[in-house]
């Protein structure tokens, strides 16, 4: 007769092969045989920096396209809206022939994944099996990452890294780690607000250091004039989803910006049956929809600043990266890789207080995110208030952010009393 322990150990075992294959045959092993998307894009920077190619004409896409097809890659491609240190990490890989350079990516990755495995089971006290189908519950988004070659695992772990620094009283490495990230892809931003709001300043002057030190090297390295290019054109643009070769209506970026673009934005090209053709409304609720969740996650910040203890300080980390992505203006599956950190905060802060539904309800949202059929709800998309169907991942994030935010309210209340 099977006992509880046993079946939880089977269900476990077969959640771990179901998404582990998943995993490995979407994503890790046509990463060994083909190159798709998006890899090209960082690995031609990388040639065109080491071999001092024009660098100033990273951004301009149709020349950018034809560096791409010189290198016999047969994929559509761009640098924007990409910041220039990203170029950085890929001039040495690019002494590779691009498949040699996209496995070596892939071999980092994988390395990475395990590395993350272990830390998440350390903070949060996982087993490393649980730890792990943690990690692989990221479905869509960790297969996506591997088969691209994308940044997002590494990101995703220096974020853990910095936090099990934090954790253990260790602000430098932990602002080393936030801050290594920051001038490629912005995110831990929201992680440095909380030390900010808490003048960490051992932290924080790390952090700063690290983001400097990189952001010369890439001047040196590239020159200033790709540099002013970005601030003056691209940075602009892109925190108002506006990307360029991407259709900017598309669902595919899951966001409030694209959502009220696709409902109350008239193009007679892109979007001739709007919902509402309301320009006034767009902008309204656009703004709305980034000042609503910031105030909810300040307000809550004001009162937890009186408060030291740790469970304040991971909630607050939690709650602020759940809004950096509620108010991205555009995101991809691999981007929710970067769930890693605040979703295991939560589910450690729900085991350890009991709360059964809000550690189900979070697993269930985190999963959801993670292997949702999103090609089924794009047929919904352009037929009016059915828009809103063909943004399941949105509106997922949206209610993981309210579990964020009243998980960190009644711990404050909890405290209080």
């Amino acid at each position: 007769m099977l006992t509880r322990d046993m079946v939880r150990k089977l269900l476990l075992a077969a959640s771990l092969l179901l998404t582990g294959s998943f995993v490995v045959v979407r994503g890790a092993l046509p990463a060994f045989t083909e190159i798709g998307s998006d890899f090209p894009n960082y690995y031609t920077s990388g040639w065109i920096a080491r071999t001092g190619n024009s660098v100033e004409r990273l951004y301009d896409d149709g020349w950018f396209q034809q560096r791409i097809d010189s290198l016999g890659i047969h994929q559509q491609g761009k640098f924007s809206p990409f910041p220039p240190p990203t170029v950085l990490p890929f001039i040495p890989l690019s002494y590779l022939e691009p498949l040699a350079a996209l496995r070596v990516v892939t071999v980092i990755n994988l390395i990475l994944v395990a590395a993350s495995v272990i830390i998440l089971a350390r903070l949060f006290s996982f087993s490393r099996a649980e730890s792990l189908l943690f990690v692989l519950l990221s479905g869509w988004g960790l297969a996506n990452c591997l088969r691209l070659g994308q940044l997002y695992i590494a990101l995703s772990f220096s974020m853990l890294l910095g936090f099990s620094c934090y954790t253990k009283k260790r602000h430098t490495c932990a602002g080393v780690s936030y801050g290594l990230f920051v001038p490629i892809k912005y995110f831990p931003v929201v992680v440095l607000v909380y030390s900010i709001w808490k003048k960490e300043s051992r932290l924080l002057i790390a952090s700063f250091a690290t983001i400097l030190a990189l952001c010369l090297l890439s001047l040196l390295v590239l020159g200033w004039e790709i540099h002013e290019l970005f601030f003056r054109m691209v940075l602009g643009e892109h925190l108002q989803g506006n990307l360029t070769q991407q259709n900017p209506f598309s669902p595919a970026f899951q966001s409030f910006t694209s959502l009220f673009r696709r409902l109350f934005v008239f193009d007679a090209t892109l979007n001739p049956n709007p919902f509402i053709a309301s320009t006034l409304l767009f902008t309204l609720l656009r703004i709305a929809s980034v000042l609503v969740p910031v105030f909810l996650t300040f307000h809550l910040l004001v009162k937890w600043k009186k408060h030291t203890h740790e469970e304040s300080a991971s909630l607050a980390v939690a709650l602020l990266c759940l809004l950096g992505l509620l108010i991205a203006p555009a995101t991809a599956t691999y981007h929710f890789l970067l769930l890693w950190l605040p979703v295991g905060i939560l589910l450690s802060h729900f085991r350890a207080t009991n709360n059964h539904k809000g550690f189900s309800a979070t697993a269930v949202l985190y999963s959801s995110i993670g292997f949702l059929p999103y090609s089924f709800f794009h047929q919904f998309d352009g037929r009016g208030l059915a828009t809103l169907v063909a943004y399941p991942r949105l509106f997922l994030v949206s209610v993981l952010f309210g579990v964020a935010y009243t998980a960190g309210r009644n711990a404050m209340h909890l405290r209080e009393n």
